[in-house]
């Protein structure tokens, strides 16, 4: 066995290991320790560094801590719904201890996630039981570098959506990328992009109008660990069938398809959040357990992610999607007194296709501006960082600029 192969099978035994020890952990908590780790979301969220303490700690550094320990959070949340015992623990009782275990635990898995990477990266030197030893400088520079621009988008594109967010400026950006969709919507799953919209905002309001009162506790600093503060806090998350009913427009299928369905969850995929994608948590029948916050990460990926899927209106979605893209692109040469030609026009090379150039445009004077246009949603595969499947998406890419560079000589 090579090195590297040696190095990467040792990264995943471990991380297996380490998994397996979480999941048993999780088998122990209740909806209690769940909810408290939905607590520990939100104020990851809203917590801010105070500049006028001087502080020694720099913001940059916060913002840069919270990202991974979101993701630590939200993975475990999904965990202790899988696993977890339905039932719920007194708060004086809530193992503080138990839930900081599983979080570094979960920290480590995440680490030596990571460590894979690096193992395909860079030259693995030496690798034992305990230490894998590697060269500072990267194996490929060029694929390298473009690995890390993904890494870096994706982390970039994260923090986006694991800020505490405005409903007004969610309302505004979500109109402004979907609203169009709707007749695809309403196609495929009898909903539109304003019943999830007020279904965020409702139980966004609701949830601030339970905290507010309780302010008399919650003046100050906010401390969960406290069992009366937690008491009064953790039923803020509590929401009835009849209330998420009313909230989302009396629609079943849009409450259907944001219901977390335990069976679904795959635990091995650590960095794909379920939980993201299916905010609601049924408690029993007539309640359910919902963070805002997760509600609100969920718009930014299921509408396109719905019609993605959805076979019946995929290929029609992808390509007004397309559309929308150029007209932007139209739209913006124009102040440049380019104008469209035409666009999608399709070449060959005798009797080899090169495939077509999106957009054509021209100027006064006769000058023609050829445009590739591309909208790249990065798929989920990527998005969750595995390597195999960066580099897959890279070299995809990679061929579309091959295909390119042809058309133009």
């Amino acid at each position: 066995m090579e090195i590297k192969d040696k190095a990467l099978a040792l990264l995943r035994e471990d991380r297996n290991e380490d998994l397996k020890a979480l999941i048993e952990y999780s088998k122990m908590t209740t909806e209690t320790e769940l909810i408290y780790l939905l607590m520990l979301i939100h104020l990851n969220r809203i917590s801010h560094v105070d500049t006028n303490k001087g502080q020694s700690i720099s913001k940059f550094f916060i913002e840069e801590f919270k990202c991974p320990l979101e993701d630590t959070l939200i993975y475990l949340v999904s965990l202790c719904v899988k696993y977890g015992k339905k039932c719920f623990r007194a708060p004086r009782f809530l193992p503080l201890n138990y839930i900081s275990a599983m979080i570094e635990r979960c920290n480590q898995i995440h680490s030596k996630y990571y460590h894979e990477i690096f193992v395909h990266l860079y030259k693995v030197l030496d690798c034992t039981e305990t230490r894998i030893t590697i060269e500072n400088t990267l194996k490929e520079e060029a694929l390298g570098n473009e690995f890390l621009k993904y890494v870096l988008r994706v982390s970039e594109d994260n923090k986006v959506r694991g800020t505490a967010v405005n409903i007004d400026a969610l309302e505004a950006i979500i109109y402004r990328e979907f609203r169009c969709f709707d007749n695809l919507l309403q196609k495929a799953f009898n909903i539109n992009v304003r019943l999830y919209i007020e279904l965020i905002r409702n139980i966004a309001n609701s949830f601030g109008e339970r905290v507010f009162a309780n302010k008399n506790i919650l003046t100050g600093k906010v401390d969960i660990t406290d069992p009366v503060v937690f008491d009064k806090y953790w039923r803020c998350f509590i929401f009835s069938y009849e209330e998420l009913y009313n909230y989302g427009g009396k629609s079943d299928e849009l409450l259907r398809r944001l219901l977390f369905d335990a069976d679904d969850f795959k635990e091995e995929e650590l960095k794909y959040h379920y939980i993201v994608r299916k905010p609601i948590i049924k408690l029993s029948n007539d309640y359910f357990i919902i963070s805002p916050q997760v509600l609100i990460n969920s718009v930014y990926w299921n509408i396109h992610f719905w019609l993605l899927e959805e076979k019946s209106v995929s290929e029609e979605y992808k390509a007004q999607q397309s559309d929308r893209f150029l007209d932007r692109i139209r739209d913006i040469a124009k102040y440049a007194n380019y104008y469209e030609v035409t666009r999608n026009k399709y070449i060959k090379d005798k009797n080899k296709d090169l495939g077509d150039i999106d957009l054509i445009l021209k100027n006064e004077q006769g000058q023609f501006l050829i445009v590739e246009g591309k909208n790249e949603r990065l798929p989920l595969d990527v998005y969750f960082g595995s390597y195999q499947d960066i580099l897959a998406r890279f070299q995809q890419t990679k061929s579309w600029e091959d295909k390119v560079i042809k058309r133009n000589n």
